[in-house]
């Protein structure tokens, strides 16, 4: 449980590193949140499917798989829209936070001009 753990938090770590060397942590963490709760979706939905899959005869068993699959996938859509909701405020947050100054002159040395003395 902990290496599937690890694996799950390094995967989300790797996809969003783009977006946090760039300096948007908020709106990297958002991303990481809706992927999970994604996953939930998924897995929820998968759940049901195989409730529905199960002979006639297990319908006990198959009842409380599709009540869990429910309950996951409900958690799920939940979150995605938590996540909706919030990412105005990440790309806001992200947008207001101070950047990493750069030396003197360097904006300038991008843009192709040469930096005064």
């Amino acid at each position: 449980m902990t290496r599937a753990l690890t694996t799950a938090i390094s995967l989300l770590l790797r996809m969003a590193a783009p977006l946090i060397r760039r300096g948007l942590r908020h709106l990297a963490m958002a991303a990481m949140a809706a992927v999970v709760a994604l996953a939930a979706v998924t897995a929820g939905h998968g759940l049901i499917l195989v409730a529905l899959w199960l002979p006639p005869t297990g319908w006990v068993a198959a009842t409380f798989i599709a009540l869990l699959g429910a309950e996951i996938r409900l958690a799920g859509l939940v979150g995605l829209a938590s996540v909706a909701v919030l990412v105005p405020l990440a790309v806001a947050a992200d947008c207001l936070a101070p950047g990493p100054t750069a030396p003197e002159g360097e904006h300038r040395r991008r843009a192709g001009r040469r930096p005064r003395t």
